[in-house]
C-alpha cells in the first residue's frame, strides 16, 4: 500500500494511487455488509442493500487497496444532484484520506454528468459525520425531523454545491 506519513500527527495518508475505485458487484456484498455492520449502530440489513442496488437510481461504488475492499458507498441519481446514502470505511483504514478520496471521486462525477450538487443527511448524534463533511464542504443546510423511520433521531441536511470552473473572458471573445 502507497501511503506517506503526515508530520502532523504521525497518520499514514493514502496516496491516490493507492486507491482503486469500481462499481460495487455481488460478489462484493458479504465484505460490504461487514463494513456496514462495523460502522453504524443501525445499518442496512442486506435485503434493503440488494432493494437500494436494484432500483434504477441506486449506485453502489467499493474503494479497493491492494485488491481488498475497505470502504464502499452508495448513492441515489436525482435530478439535478446525487444523494448519498451512506458512506463506510473499515475502522483500519479512517482518517487516512479514503472517505475525502471518496467524496472527491463522487464531487468529479457531478461535472460529468450534468448534475449541481452533492446531498445527505447525517443523524444529529453523529458528531464524527458532521464534521468529516463539513471538511469535505458540504454546508448544513437544514433539520429533518425524525427523518429515519426505524428511529427518532433528527438528521441535518448536508449540501455540497459543485461550482464549475469558469473561463476568464478574452479580450478578442468580447470584440
Amino acid at each position: 500500500m502507497n501511503a506517506t506519513e503526515s508530520p502532523k500527527n504521525r497518520t499514514p495518508k493514502l496516496t491516490p494511487d493507492a486507491i482503486h475505485f469500481r462499481w460495487m458487484i455481488r460478489s462484493d456484498l458479504p465484505r460490504v455488509m461487514h463494513l456496514e455492520n462495523c460502522a453504524f449502530a443501525n445499518p442496512w440489513r442486506e435485503d434493503e442493500m440488494l432493494k437500494f442496488l436494484a432500483s434504477r437510481n441506486g449506485i453502489g461504488m467499493v474503494a479497493e487497496l491492494a485488491g481488498v475492499v475497505r470502504a464502499y458507498w452508495l448513492y441515489e441519481l436525482r435530478n439535478i444532484s446525487y444523494e448519498i446514502h451512506n458512506i463506510a470505511v473499515e475502522h483500519t483504514f479512517r482518517r487516512m484520506g479514503l472517505g475525502r478520496a471518496i467524496i472527491e471521486r463522487t464531487k468529479g462525477k457531478l461535472s460529468e454528468s450534468n448534475r449541481k450538487a452533492l446531498v445527505t443527511y447525517v443523524a444529529d448524534f453523529n458528531l464524527p459525520a458532521q464534521l468529516f463533511f463539513k471538511a469535505c464542504g458540504f454546508r448544513a443546510t437544514a433539520i429533518s425531523r425524525q427523518h429515519w423511520e426505524e428511529s427518532d433521531a433528527d438528521a441535518y441536511r448536508f449540501f455540497y454545491r459543485h461550482r464549475p470552473e469558469t473561463r476568464p473572458e478574452t479580450k478578442a471573445a468580447k470584440s
